[in-house]
């Protein structure tokens, strides 16, 4: 699927979805198999997560008692023509 896309291109949203366990503080157990799906999901379509500059957490729901979540749930992503035309930029959140 990465094969078809022979241009530089990036992608920047909120996921909803976190790629390892230390992208989450509190809440429910991370669910493995969801991590797993959605790094398959940037392996399949050639995408790269080049991190970013600021909070460890991207997303809080608002909660200041022991019901408090954080994650990291936006990130940029990219393909390798991408990383190759662009050697260095970073992302600030």
């Amino acid at each position: 699927m990465a094969g078809q896309y022979a241009n530089p291109w990036v992608i920047g949203r909120d996921f909803n979805v976190i790629l390892s366990g230390e992208e989450k503080f509190g809440g429910l157990p991370v669910l493995y198999q969801e991590l797993e799906e959605f790094a398959n999901c940037l392996t399949n379509c050639g995408l790269l997560d080049r991190g970013y500059i600021g909070s460890t957490y991207t997303w809080w729901n608002g909660r200041t008692d022991g019901a408090c979540i954080f994650k990291r749930l936006d990130r940029v992503l990219s393909n390798q023509k991408m990383m190759e035309k662009f050697l260095v930029y970073s992302i600030k959140h």
